[in-house]
Formats: C-alpha cells, structure tokens, sequence
C-alpha cells in the first residue's frame, strides 16, 4: 500500500515535468555530471515510508525525497564535484525536478545527456534521428 502511494505521487510529477530542466542541466557542467552519476546510483525507497501530508505539490515532492536513500557520499565520488558545492548543486536538482527519487531522470534531461554523449562520440545527425527512432519504437 505504501509503495504505490509512492510510485503515484510520483508518476504524477514525471507526466507533468517540462523541458526547461534541460536549460538548468545544459547552464554548469557540474550540473551534468551529478545527473549523469545519478544513474549509476544505488537508490532505493525507504523500508518503512513516512507518514505523507495532504498538502502542495511542494509538500509531497519533500515527502518522496525524505523516504529515499541513497549515498550522497558515492554519488558525490561519482560525480567529480567537490564538496564545497555539491550540496548546492544537488539541492538545485532536487528543486528543480531534475532528479527524481527512483534514480531517474527528468525525460528531457534523459534524452539532452543521450544527445550530448552521442555527438561526443561524433555520430552523425542523420544516424542520432534513425537511433532515436529506434528507440521510440523499442519503448512503446
């Protein structure tokens, strides 16, 4: 019972996230390299949830974040920020909806990281739109 409030109060936040969170993550690199480790985080939700306040949106985000854990130590290694401003940027994430507490991505951020590595990685346009397609299609 517990789990699923859990899992609605945040699926209710995924289906309404907007792309600005991209234009944050895009801003500092530090900011990508803490989303890029937080999907090599281990996160998981807590055994015994808090008890939820009828409350705002801001109230239950708060409440989803304080029943997870994870390791702000590791994902701080991970990330190659330094503890003077790791804290900072990860609260900015939180806040922002960049990260959320199931070890995933806000979708637009998701796809802006995909989109970087690949274009690291020199893969041109045309192969980017047919991978992204495939994709697409894989997930549907």
């Amino acid at each position: 019972m517990g789990r699923n409030r859990f899992e609605e109060a945040l699926d209710r936040f995924k289906q309404q996230e907007q792309p600005q969170a991209v234009l944050l993550v895009a801003s500092h690199k530090e900011y990508v390299n803490i989303a890029a480790a937080w999907l090599q985080c281990d996160v998981r939700t807590a055994r015994s949830l808090t008890k939820a306040t009828a409350g705002s949106e801001a109230d239950t985000w708060s409440w989803l974040w304080a029943n997870v854990c994870f390791s702000r130590d590791k994902l701080m290694e991970k990330s190659g920020v330094s503890d003077k401003r790791f804290a900072d940027r990860l609260n900015t994430l939180i806040a922002n909806r960049v990260l959320y507490p199931d070890g995933s991505l806000n979708s637009f951020v998701r796809r802006y990281l995909r989109e970087k590595v690949l274009r690291l990685l020199g893969v041109d346009a045309k192969t980017r739109r047919g991978l992204k397609l495939e994709a697409t299609a894989t997930s549907s």
